[in-house]
Order: C-alpha cells, then sequence, then structure tokens
C-alpha cells in the first residue's frame, strides 16, 4: 500500500455526503488503496460557518454534520495566501513540492487547472453516486 498523501477537500465536496447519502471516506480508501491524510483549509471551514449564517434549516443540519465529519481532518492553514479564492489557494498549496496530494473536487475549472498541474482529482459522480480519480497517483 502505498501512501503520505493529503487529500484536500473543497467545502461543497464535503456536503456531498449528506446531499446524496453517501459515505464519501470509505469510496475513497476502497478506490485508492493508499493511506491518506484528509485534509481541509482554514478558509473552507470560515466558508462552512459563513453558509450556515445563511442557509435554511436543511442547508444547516447539511453543515453541522460536515463540521462533524471535518473533526479529524488535518486544517492546512491559508491564511498567508490573501485575496484569493478557494480555488486560488487550493492551487498555490499543491504547488508546494514537499507533500503529496490530492484534491477531491466537482469543480470543473479547478478539476482542469490541477490536472494539468498533475495533480491527481478526486471526482464525485451523482448520477451513479460513485466516486472515481482523474490523473494518476505515483
Amino acid at each position: 500500500m502505498r501512501g503520505g498523501f493529503q487529500i484536500i477537500f473543497d467545502t461543497n465536496f464535503l456536503l456531498l455526503p449528506f446531499t446524496e447519502q453517501v459515505d464519501i471516506l470509505s469510496q475513497i480508501e476502497k478506490i485508492l488503496s493508499i493511506k491518506f491524510i484528509p485534509a481541509i483549509l482554514q478558509s473552507s471551514i470560515k466558508e462552512l460557518d459563513n453558509l450556515k449564517t445563511k442557509a435554511n434549516p436543511k442547508l444547516k443540519k447539511r453543515i453541522r454534520l460536515a463540521k462533524q465529519l471535518i473533526k479529524n481532518f488535518s486544517v492546512i492553514s491559508d491564511e498567508e495566501i490573501k485575496g484569493k479564492s478557494f480555488d486560488e489557494k487550493i492551487l498555490a498549496i499543491v504547488k508546494i513540492q514537499d507533500k503529496r496530494y490530492i484534491v477531491a473536487t466537482n469543480d470543473r475549472e479547478l478539476r482542469k487547472k490541477l490536472r494539468d498541474l498533475g495533480i491527481p482529482v478526486i471526482v464525485f459522480r451523482i448520477k451513479d453516486k460513485r466516486i472515481y480519480v482523474e490523473g494518476e497517483i505515483l
């Protein structure tokens, strides 16, 4: 079993288990067969908190469940990357060479940019409720 990867989850991907009734961590473990550390950006946690203040009751529940899910995630500080979008922050972080990253996102534009950098991407296909990987995990 290979290992040493951090999987960075974007905010929307974290809400999938509660909108699509799928266990994303179990599916990822099954398809990757590698040890990994689930991670989230500090700004994504803040985004969840901000969303919760203006969300309807159903979304508030999903956000609360997502926050429970990430309790054991590694938190990546991204405050030094000021004035950039979440996507730009993720791109800046994965360019750091001392770590091996995979990003879990369904954002098409971000997926393309990550693939152009050679970063593997985990995607959730809603129509068949399945997770798959784009790119090679070396």
